[in-house]
């Protein structure tokens, strides 16, 4: 997101590279989120945890395609488009999780809301500022998309396990 914002130069073959490496980006989240799931349920011991961690690595598919158009909208300073696109997404995440749970979906709520959200952003995002699908991926020039996301990416996630490490522990405890 933060490369294409500020990127000096950006066509239609650059593009296509941020848009496979968004992919391949978002893909790895997910094979790990799923990757994680046996073993999380065995800490946690509770094996419940299998499938709603499987149901929200699927989410992370959607992403790619709502990451490269909000970058293309916080490009273009289209904040009306980007607000659009997160309470959008908002909505579709609390929305789908107050049905859910009183439909009795319990925790698997929160789960497929993550997917309603990611779902409803990359539709949003598309209507907004219709980005190409990255197929096939494009992967000749990705060098420097990567090297600058891999250290805004490290940055982020020291912080996120920062913030999240306190729910981890305690969720061992209980």
């Amino acid at each position: 997101n933060r490369y294409i914002a500020g990127s000096g130069m950006l066509d239609a073959a650059h593009l296509r590279v941020c848009s496979s490496v968004a992919f391949l980006f978002s893909l790895a989240i997910a094979a790990l989120i799923a990757a994680c799931a046996w073993p999380a349920g065995i800490f946690y011991g509770d094996m419940r945890l299998v499938p709603l961690l499987l149901i929200i690595a699927s989410s992370y598919l959607l992403v790619p395609f709502s990451i490269v158009p909000s970058a293309l909208l916080t490009r273009d300073m289209d904040f009306r488009a980007l607000f659009l696109v997160n309470v959008g997404g908002a909505f579709a995440n609390g929305g789908g999780a107050l049905l859910l749970a009183a439909m009795g979906f319990s925790a698997y709520s929160l789960a497929w809301a993550m997917v309603a959200q990611a779902a409803m952003r990359a539709v949003i995002a598309q209507w907004r500022r219709r980005a190409m699908v990255p197929f096939p991926l494009q992967l000749k020039g990705a060098a420097e998309v990567v090297r600058f996301g891999s250290a805004s990416s490290a940055l982020i996630m020291c912080g996120a396990l920062g913030v999240r490490s306190a729910d981890l522990i305690v969720g061992r405890l209980q």
